[in-house]
């Protein structure tokens, strides 16, 4: 019988939940809002089916990379609505043109990040897009994919903004055996906030603006990729746009105060991957890629783990969904990919500022413990001033030449 002694020792994953042969586990969030599995001891026959599918009991099982690209997705429009180069999009199209489905992380018309399907009504293929910097609704998710594979559909699966590596590994756990037509996507993590926490953000965004939140893009490419910023607009019209410098949530998210427990002790880190295909930012190109010229529209660092993840880019490659160029794993990862070995550092404040968080509001939480200042904000509201002069692009072209 799962038992969680150790909050550390939970990413959330719902493996348990999902192989519980008498569905007698639910996922209860605790004070902060993250999940954890409780198991009803009277339904419970001790089968020990939910620790055999648990990836902290039984470990990850991981592949080392077998290359590493930088891509960019060939699409301008795809492009300019992605978090970095757009290459999710790509491999997802290369499970439709199968007539598989993909699987990803959504924000649905209540504001919740949840999992979803292309095959699920009115959920379209550029509800994938972006980051969410959240831990994603996935109970249930797993049945649907274990499904969609045993009817032979090509399923390609990410999870928690597009895909946390310990979602993929409950996955696989909760499987029992590795599927031919399953391509799983990880982003290399940065941690995952709770879903309690987004909540009370959208809240806080309702009561300020005084009008309903339909739709949110957590680094939007407004000022360029280089300064995503959270994007908000309002059922009335209205538009925020704030970046990590001044916003709540994504202050909260680089802060490392409101990750899961789990995560700053992450067992998925390393040069072995859980995932076929691994995918993180990509803010040094230009130095990666000799004569290439940032533009600051975003790129994509690709790690290839597995054979199955080669035929997906050399798929994405012939198609033209993607351009790519072959790097070095090293360099790639000496630049730009500092989370593929290490797990975000525990802001010493955390369990104060959830508390804070509770009793008193994100607002007041975010001021007390990682405090926006006078000079943040002047510094944002220049930046919006000059974006709206028309300036953005000169700005872009000096900053570049002072690199």
């Amino acid at each position: 019988m799962i038992e969680i002694k150790e909050k550390s020792k939970c990413c959330g994953c719902t493996a348990c939940q999902s192989a519980c042969p008498k569905m007698c586990i639910e996922m209860i969030p605790d004070e902060e809002g993250f999940l954890y599995p409780k198991v009803d001891q009277r339904k419970c026959v001790n089968c020990g089916a939910c620790e055999k599918v648990c990836p902290f009991i039984t470990g990850f099982k991981k592949n080392p990379a077998i290359e590493s690209l930088v891509v960019r997705n060939s699409e301008n429009q795809i492009l300019d609505n992605s978090t970095s180069g757009g290459a999710f999009s790509a491999l997802a199209m290369y499970a439709l043109e199968q007539n598989g489905v993909a699987y990803g992380c959504i924000c649905d018309n209540k504001m919740h990040i949840v999992h979803a399907c292309t095959d699920d009504t009115g959920v379209e293929l550029s509800a994938f897009r972006g980051s969410k910097y959240v831990q994603s609704e996935i109970q249930g998710i797993f049945h649907k994919v274990e499904k969609n594979l045993k009817e032979g559909r090509f399923v390609t699966f990410s999870g928690t903004y597009i895909g946390v590596p310990c979602q993929i590994g409950g996955l696989k756990k909760f499987l029992k055996k590795d599927y031919e037509n399953l391509l799983t996507v990880e982003v290399i993590c940065h941690g995952t906030p709770s879903p309690y926490l987004w909540k009370l953000y959208v809240e806080w965004m309702k009561a300020k603006y005084k009008s309903n939140p339909v739709q949110f893009s957590f680094r939007k490419k407004t000022y360029g990729y280089h300064s995503g910023t959270m994007e908000v607009l309002f059922e009335d019209g209205q538009k925020y746009t704030g970046s990590a410098r001044v916003d709540l949530m994504l202050k909260s998210f680089f802060s490392e105060i409101s990750s899961r427990q789990s995560c700053y002790g992450c067992p998925c880190k390393g040069l072995e991957r859980p995932a076929d295909i691994s995918i993180y930012d990509c803010w040094n190109a230009d130095k990666l890629i000799e004569g290439l010229e940032d533009d600051d529209r975003g790129y994509t660092n690709v790690m290839v783990n597995t054979d199955r993840g080669r035929k997906a880019i050399d798929y994405c490659k012939k198609r033209k969904l993607l351009w790519m160029q072959s790097v070095s794993t090293e360099k790639a990862i000496g630049y730009d990919g500092i989370m593929v070995c290490n797990y975000p550092h525990k802001h010493k404040n955390r369990e104060q500022f959830y508390k804070t968080v509770k009793d008193e509001g994100i607002y007041k939480a975010v001021q007390r413990y990682i405090p926006i200042s006078r000079k943040d904000y002047m510094i944002e509201n220049s930046k919006q001033l000059i974006y709206r002069a028309g300036l953005i692009e000169i700005a872009r072209k000096v900053k570049g030449r002072c690199k």
